[in-house]
């Protein structure tokens, strides 16, 4: 089993709450339901935050380099629609029956901070490969200037689903990218299962990844990615869940900044069984931003 490290972090919240306002933090893709109808409107949202703090992004035309829908089974699909400068960001007229995901990506947007906040965020996200080359520079006194891109993706099934054989492929070609390794559309709660974090289709090993509840949000949990990219999974609740690392490298030549982050995230919906054996239906953003 590739545990690795694993930390439940829940009832680390208050100690960690002011680190947490330290980073831009995590960035995903969010659906109004995950189990939509077929052939219904269908709002996508996007949002940041952390456990303290959430914010509703709006459509960015400045940022926008990738806002899709596929469908797993045959790739068919097409562009997120939406309005610039409002939320949701997306606004699906309906969608088609089947298993989908949807794709993100933004960016690259620079930000500059103070040594000792930027020092608090390498530390806070795993980083400390980044901490240990600042010193090696002697740059440990400097502000940050980074670089940074979003590549979120969002797992959904609208109607009821299939008898047949699913397509759990659901690599699509992003800079950084989480990938599940079974089919993600029959996790269970109490089942253990494994998603890779690859970099340009590579695995990428030793990376901090956070599994954070998207209702319950100070119920994280901490894990280090294997030699092969991997990292297994049991969350103890149903719901929402989102999968969250940000990789960080020396930018190659750029005077605008030093480093470059690519920050990923995967979300997905453990079933919660109805007595009719139906999946329960996702919270509203209502309940979601609290």
């Amino acid at each position: 089993m590739r545990f690795g490290r694993v930390v439940v972090v829940a009832a680390l919240a208050a100690a960690t709450a002011p680190c947490a306002s330290a980073s831009a933090h995590e960035f995903w893709v969010q659906p109004d339901s995950f189990t939509p109808p077929a052939g219904q409107p269908l709002a996508v949202r996007l949002f940041v935050g952390s456990p303290g703090s959430l914010q509703e992004v709006p459509r960015r035309q400045n940022h926008l380099v990738r806002f899709e829908i596929l469908r797993l089974s045959d790739r068919m699909g097409g562009p997120v629609p939406g309005v610039f400068g409002s939320a949701p960001a997306g606004q699906l007229p309906s969608v088609a029956p089947g298993r989908h995901v949807v794709v993100y990506q933004g960016g690259p947007s620079l930000l500059e901070m103070p040594a000792g906040r930027f020092e608090g965020y390498l530390v806070e996200e795993g980083l400390a490969r980044i901490v240990a080359e600042r010193v090696r520079r002697d740059e440990t006194l400097r502000p940050g200037r980074e670089s940074y891109g979003r590549y979120a993706k969002a797992l959904l099934r609208a109607g009821r689903p299939g008898n047949g054989a699913v397509d759990v492929d659901v690599e699509v070609g992003l800079p950084i990218e989480f990938v599940p390794s079974s089919n993600p559309f029959s996790w269970r709660v109490g089942d253990s299962f494994e998603v890779r974090l690859v970099l340009d289709g590579r695995p990428l090993a030793d990376q901090q990844v956070k599994l954070i509840h998207l209702v319950d949000r100070e119920l994280q949990i901490l894990f280090r990615t294997d030699a092969a990219g991997a990292v297994s999974l049991r969350p103890p609740r149903a719901g929402p869940w989102m999968l969250a690392s940000v990789f960080m490298r020396r930018a190659a030549s750029a005077e605008s900044h030093d480093w470059e982050s690519l920050w990923a995230s995967l979300t997905f919906e453990l079933p919660e069984e109805t007595p009719s054996g139906e999946s329960a239906r996702a919270p509203s953003p209502e309940n979601v931003r609290r």
